[in-house]
Parts: C-alpha cells; sequence; structure tokens
C-alpha cells in the first residue's frame, strides 16, 4: 500500500512538473514571436481606448472600406515620465500576410493623447507623420478583409525620442526605429467583416 501511495504522489508530481514547464515552453513561444520592439519595453500601464467602438467589438462600416472610410476617434493614457513622442499602427493579423498595415503615424507630439475622428484625413496630423501602409498610400485605410472577420489592431507607443525619420516610411523602418525607444504601449482591437 505505502508502494501505492508513492507511486501516486510520484505520478502526480510529475503531471505537475510537465504543466508548470509546458506553460514556460508557450511562455518563451509568445516571448520569442514579440517583435523587439515589445522586448525593449519597460513595464507600465498605458492604456488605449476609442469612443468609435470598444475593445473586441466590431469596428462600425464608416471606418471602413465599406463606409467613408475615415480613422476612428483614439485617446491614450500613459503614467510615464520621459516621454518625447508617441507613433501608432494598426495592423491587420489575419491578412494573408499576416501583418497587413493600414495606419501609421510618428512623431505625434508628446502633449498630444488623442487623434479626433477623420485625424487622418484633416489638416491637424500635418504637424505628425503618417507612413507608408501596405495600400501604399500615407493615409488611414480601414479594414476590408476580403472574407471572414479579421482583428484590426492598433497599438500605440511612448517613446523617449523624436523619430524624426522621413515621412512616408513604411511599418519595417518605423519598427527599426522604436526599438531601443520604447517606454511603454498599448493596444485596442476591433474586429470587421467586410460587407
Amino acid at each position: 500500500m505505502e508502494n501505492i501511495k508513492s507511486g501516486i504522489f510520484i505520478i502526480v508530481l510529475s503531471m505537475v512538473f510537465l504543466s508548470c514547464s509546458k506553460q514556460d515552453e508557450v511562455k518563451k513561444v509568445e516571448n520569442n514571436s514579440s517583435t523587439e520592439i515589445s522586448m525593449n519595453r519597460k513595464d507600465g500601464d498605458m492604456s488605449i481606448s476609442s469612443s468609435s467602438f470598444r475593445e473586441g467589438e466590431l469596428i462600425p462600416s464608416r471606418f471602413t472600406c465599406d463606409g467613408e472610410n475615415i480613422s476612428p476617434q483614439l485617446k491614450w493614457n500613459v503614467k510615464k515620465g520621459g516621454i518625447k513622442s508617441f507613433a501608432l499602427i494598426m495592423n491587420d493579423p489575419d491578412a494573408p500576410s499576416k501583418d497587413f498595415v493600414h495606419w501609421i503615424v510618428y512623431d505625434i507630439p508628446q502633449e498630444v493623447t488623442e487623434l479626433p475622428e477623420g485625424a487622418s484625413s484633416v489638416n491637424s496630423l500635418l504637424k505628425y507623420h503618417q507612413g507608408r501602409n501596405d495600400f501604399g498610400r500615407l493615409i488611414y485605410n480601414g479594414p476590408c478583409p476580403p472574407s471572414g472577420t479579421h482583428r484590426y489592431i492598433i497599438k500605440i507607443y511612448a517613446l523617449d525620442v523624436l523619430l524624426n525619420i522621413k515621412e512616408g516610411s513604411g511599418k519595417n523602418e518605423l519598427r527599426a526605429s522604436i526599438s531601443g525607444h520604447l517606454i511603454d504601449e498599448a493596444e485596442l482591437t476591433g474586429k470587421y467583416s467586410k460587407e
């Protein structure tokens, strides 16, 4: 009887150990798949929200290719100091390329913590820079999935520098410039199915 109890204890202990090590492997895989941007992040509690849609909900068609195709209202909060600028990337991770970028904005001044609805196409955005999206344009292009429901992730980055990269830079140049300068980041996810 004593041997049976010992055997069961060893099996249970082995299962717990394997479970813990499996969780560590998952964390390692998740961490390895993150971009260099996330690896340089200093922990914080930045947040981003929108009055246009809520986290995880459907994005209204007026912000998509089926509607007016205007950029949604965005507002962010950050508690860390030392911020010199913000950068923003909106991408579709469900696109065939797994990283189809719809909007890039950078060198947003530190005192700006909100972009109004339609900011991509109004003169107020001229003091910031817009990058070249994967449509090849220097403007917001809303969700326009070929089929099914896609997720659209809007990430805001708080940086310790003004990037001063050329107008029209793409996602690779922006991500490379952000690396090593990230103070904090936050993301907002919406979904859309083409009508």
